[in-house]
This record gives C-alpha cells, sequence and structure tokens, in this order.
C-alpha cells in the first residue's frame, strides 16, 4: 500500500504551480490535521505501507508543532521495514530544526523545491533563496543521516514569465 497525504499550504503562492494550494493560515491547519486524523483512522485498515508521500502545497510551510502533529498521524500506519518516507520542502521554509524532526519520524527522503540556482531566474519565480542557503541545507540533512535528497528544478524560465501576485 501507498499512501499520499496533501498538504495545500503554502507561504507564498508561486505562479509557475498548478496543485491544489492555498496561502498558510493557522486557522485552518488545525481544522486539516484533525481533518485528516478522522479520515486516517476511519479508511485505514492496518494495511502494510511501503511508502508515505507527504506533497503539496508546501508541507514544509508548516510550523514545528504543526509538522509534529502531522508527523504523528503517520504513526498510525503499519509501516514496511522496507519503506520509503518523502516530504516535499522549499528551501525557504526548511531549517535545521525541522530536519532533525524528519529524521526523527523516520523521513528517509526529501525533496526540495528548489527550482533554479540563477538568482534572475529565482526572481522572475518570486523565490527568496539562493544557492549558498541550498547547499549549506543539503549539507545538514546529509549530516543527519537522511539518505535520499531530490530536488526540483524549472528550465526553460524567460522575462516573458507571468507572476500572478
Amino acid at each position: 500500500m501507498y499512501v499520499y497525504i496533501h498538504i495545500p499550504f503554502c507561504t507564498n503562492i508561486c505562479s509557475y504551480c498548478d496543485f491544489c494550494k492555498i496561502i498558510y493560515n493557522t486557522n485552518y491547519i488545525e481544522k486539516y490535521l484533525n481533518s485528516l486524523e478522522k479520515e486516517i483512522q476511519m479508511r485505514y485498515k492496518g494495511e502494510l505501507v511501503k511508502s508515505i508521500y507527504i506533497g503539496g502545497g508546501t508541507p514544509s510551510s508548516l510550523n514545528y508543532e504543526e509538522l509534529k502533529k502531522l508527523l504523528n498521524l503517520t504513526n498510525l500506519f503499519n509501516l514496511s521495514d522496507e519503506y520509503e518516507f518523502t516530504i516535499e520542502c522549499n528551501i525557504e521554509n526548511l531549517d535545521k530544526e525541522k530536519i532533525r524532526l524528519f529524521k526523527e519520524y523516520k523521513i528517509n527522503r526529501i525533496s526540495i523545491g528548489i527550482q533554479s540556482f540563477d538568482k534572475e531566474v529565482l526572481n522572475i519565480l518570486n523565490r527568496k533563496h539562493d544557492s549558498d542557503r541550498v547547499f549549506d541545507i543539503i549539507s545538514f540533512i546529509k549530516e543527519e543521516g537522511i539518505p535520499n535528497i531530490n530536488i526540483d528544478l524549472i528550465y526553460g524560465v524567460t522575462n516573458d514569465f507571468e507572476i500572478v501576485k
């Protein structure tokens, strides 16, 4: 069995993203996580889970306590010994504390939305990080012993790319 958990919240709505998302709002997050817990308890029947993928939106936009509540829900699943557990993150809201939390909850793959290493392209995409931060975060993920890292990149961006605010 494979589990996908969608976290629709983002601290910034990117104009190039077509996934279901809303701007981060603490009023919605607790309700969403409570509803998610009820749905898991109602529908999950104890099957062996080979893969958990937490995507979005931007799951890492949740603060530490919200992430902890979300990750506690994954303890409801009967996880295979040979599992993959992935969480999507944006570099802008990823920090050492969250990475340590991911390791504590046995996440073994982090998918990072970097989009580009080019400052001009990052500006066009309205992204706020730089390549130094990317390499620092990736180094820390490796130091913490999370073995699998993938990065999302966008190519072919031009100045004609429309920014929607």
